[in-house]
């Protein structure tokens, strides 16, 4: 008698095991068996796997998710203002120095010079703390660059000494060449960060892989000193 009970007791867990080893795949509604998860899983771990970068860390940037991700990138990164800032110091600079001596005059003029010739400092500044998107941040860098030189150009200029359709082309053409530079500094200098971020990482990573292996080294050394007590 108590041997039929322990004969139906492990009938019952069998059963209740075999139930149990076939689980339904909750995103797809799909029945899974044991052995079929892992084959599953295969497949969702390939996927995620980061897409490999191109030569040297270049690849092709996802212009439609970085023009969505720019107007919250402009509001919440404060790194970011400073660059916007010291280009609008440029213009203030240059009608500074038209009040100053002429020493002062030369060194506002020499300022004026850094923050808008290419490569500009706010645009190099603009693409390096970017967190995405740093050729949209430095093409927005290079049209105010544009409108700056070519707004302080034509204010300079003596009434008919230009005609006009050559001050469009001009103006037209600088604005061209600005833009195209500030995209490519922008995005230049992020990368630049970039590669200091993983370079740097590496480094740690090698660190600790060498801390690691003196740990290592320093217990396979004292085991002996221990047996021998």
């Amino acid at each position: 008698m108590p041997r039929s009970k322990s004969t139906a007791r492990a009938e019952a867990r069998r059963r209740h095991r075999a139930a149990h080893s076939i689980e339904p795949n909750v995103l797809s509604g799909d029945v899974m068996t044991p052995g079929a998860s892992s084959g599953a899983a295969m497949p969702a771990a390939v996927s995620t796997e980061p897409a490999r970068r191109g030569i040297l860390g270049f690849r092709m940037p996802d212009v439609r998710a970085d023009l969505e991700a720019l107007p919250a990138e402009l509001r919440a990164n404060r790194w970011l203002w400073l660059a916007f800032a010291l280009m609008l110091s440029a213009p203030i600079a240059y009608a500074a120095s038209t009040y100053m001596s002429a020493d002062a005059a030369g060194a506002l003029r020499f300022y004026y010079g850094l923050m808008v010739t290419p490569p500009a400092i706010p645009v190099l500044v603009g693409g390096f703390v970017a967190h995405r998107g740093t050729y949209l941040v430095g093409l927005l860098l290079g049209v105010m660059n544009a409108a700056i030189v070519v707004g302080i150009g034509t204010s300079s200029l003596q009434p008919g000494s230009v005609g006009t359709g050559d001050l469009l082309s001009v103006s037209a053409t600088y604005f061209v060449y600005a833009s195209a530079m500030g995209a490519l500094f922008g995005g230049l200098a992020g990368w630049y960060r970039k590669f200091l971020g993983e370079n740097s990482r590496r480094q740690r990573a090698a660190r600790d892989a060498r801390a690691q292996e003196q740990r290592r080294k320093a217990k396979q050394e004292t085991r002996p000193g221990r047996s021998g007590r």
